[in-house]
């Protein structure tokens, strides 16, 4: 009898461990808060190709396991008519943090929904457009998170690449 007794205390005890793992959410690190993500971008309209720098920034919060980034700013910088492009925000794109795995570097798929782009030409698409990226996460390490992107709003296409800024972004499931 005081076996089955041990039994069934290790076997709530485990249980319990169990489901406070499974009730852990993802971890920002450093923290939530503003981040700027920055790089190279490539944006075609009609006969004009722009090699420039882009810069966007925004807020990451949490509920629970889904991180949600509002893009809030931004800017295109560089030669030609790279000063030209203009944005209108805000950006929304959720992250599933189910979907990073643990411990290693997986690369997820993200949507920013409402991108407004303007190029040299005009209005890109609707001014209410979606943009599927991939937000590359990389647990833990020395290089900055990033965006990358291939896509095309409306009559315009862009690609880039952008990473965090501060190079200090990780996004953990433990």
């Amino acid at each position: 009898m005081k076996n089955m007794k041990k039994a069934l205390i290790m076997a709530i005890g485990g249980a319990t461990l169990l489901g406070a793992a499974s009730a852990q959410a993802i971890t920002v690190n450093p923290s939530l808060g503003s981040y700027t993500f920055s790089g190279p971008a490539h944006l075609t309209q009609s006969i004009f190709g722009l090699d420039c720098e882009l810069s966007l920034t925004g807020n990451v919060t949490q509920s629970g396991d889904v991180l949600t980034v509002t893009v809030t700013d931004g800017a295109s910088t560089g030669s030609g008519l790279c000063e030209s492009v203009t944005f209108g925000f805000p950006w929304v794109a959720t992250i599933d943090g189910s979907s990073l795995g643990t411990g290693s570097d997986i690369p997820v798929n993200v949507t920013f929904q409402n991108v407004d782009v303007t190029g040299p030409l005009g209005q890109c698409g609707t001014g209410n457009d979606t943009v599927p990226a991939v937000f590359n996460t990389v647990n833990p390490s020395s290089l900055p998170s990033s965006f990358s992107f291939a896509a095309a709003i409306g009559n315009c296409s862009v690609n880039g690449n952008l990473d965090d800024d501060s190079g200090t972004l990780q996004i953990t499931n433990p």
